[in-house]
């Protein structure tokens, strides 16, 4: 199953990751992992999250969900 991840630009120039229809924005990096959480926390309480790995330069991939 192929996976639908880009990037797009929030209104202050962050980077947003959107995956099946809901963006995510960067909430901590370790060296090798980056975490996202649901950019609609905060208004709709919604818990979503995903994992990707740290080196973003080829096609980014989801670790969980």
């Amino acid at each position: 199953m192929a996976q639908q991840l880009r990037f797009v630009s929030s209104k202050r120039g962050n980077r947003k990751l959107c995956h099946e229809g809901f963006s995510y924005q960067k909430k901590n990096q370790s060296a090798t992992t980056i975490y996202w959480y649901c950019d609609q926390r905060e208004t709709t309480g919604c818990r979503g999250a995903l994992k990707t790995a740290a080196d973003l330069e080829g096609e980014p991939r989801v670790r969980w969900q």
